[in-house]
């Protein structure tokens, strides 16, 4: 894509930038950890995404995503599995990416990211990650061990519902980054409610925003992400629930 639309590695960073704050703060936060969401389960769903340039109005329109959570078993044990399709206007199936885990404990087993250009395939024994990740012709060897305290990144998007999301909310998280084989550290902060209106049907929302300048709005009754936004150098991008 061009223009002010996403390139690759930002479509990659979404499910990410959905709920991540890079600054830290001096207030008293929660640790978010994959057992703290874990009796809780994550939602099974899929959510459809349009994504719209920084004017937000269909011309700007340059493709959706699919992200989905269903239920699967694995090794004779339930399971989950977290998955991304993007689809471009431009150029049709761009990107897919799966994620595999314990539905019990939501510990990662296995992920497989798959595009045009870039590309990764990683096992979990435990919370021990092997395997590799291509991006932009730079190829990373995954092995590193996880903390207890760290996300597989891609199911960030779906742990809200279980968040005491509130004004003034902050807790502090980090994720397992596949493309620099290191984990990434962050907080998340709730600046307030808004009324949010997508094709003229209102939402009750909790606004999230980033240092970065991203901000996203959870659904205060489901959890849900409805919709995104992402600063970028043209005049970003928007997520937006069909």
């Amino acid at each position: 894509m061009n223009g002010h639309h996403p390139n690759a590695r930002h479509a990659r960073r979404v499910t990410v930038l959905l709920l991540f704050c890079a600054a830290q703060t001096s207030f008293a936060q929660e640790q978010i950890t994959p057992s703290s969401i874990a009796a809780r389960g994550l939602p099974v769903r899929a959510d459809t995404v349009d994504g719209l340039g920084g004017e937000k109005d269909a011309r700007s329109w340059f493709g959706f995503y699919v992200y989905a959570v269903s239920r699967a078993s694995i090794g004779a044990k339930p399971a989950y599995l977290v998955t991304m399709n993007y689809t471009s206007r431009e150029k049709g199936s761009f990107q897919s990416d799966t994620l595999a885990l314990d539905a019990a404990t939501l510990t990662p087993l296995w992920r497989r990211f798959h595009a045009r250009t870039d590309s990764a395939s990683v096992t979990f024994t435990g919370r021990h990650a092997t395997g590799w990740s291509l991006q932009n012709d730079r190829r990373v060897t995954i092995d590193y061990e996880l903390s207890e305290t760290s996300f597989a990144g891609p199911m960030l998007r779906w742990i809200a519902p279980a968040l005491p999301l509130a004004a003034g909310y902050q807790a502090s998280l980090s994720t397992f980054n596949i493309w620099r084989n290191k984990d990434d550290k962050g907080t998340i902060t709730v600046s307030g409610a808004e009324v949010v209106d997508i094709g003229g049907k209102k939402y009750d929302a909790w606004m999230i925003q980033s240092a970065s300048g991203a901000r996203t709005w959870v659904e205060k009754s489901t959890g849900r992400v409805v919709q995104v936004f992402t600063p970028d150098s043209h005049k970003g991008y928007w997520l937006v629930k069909r």
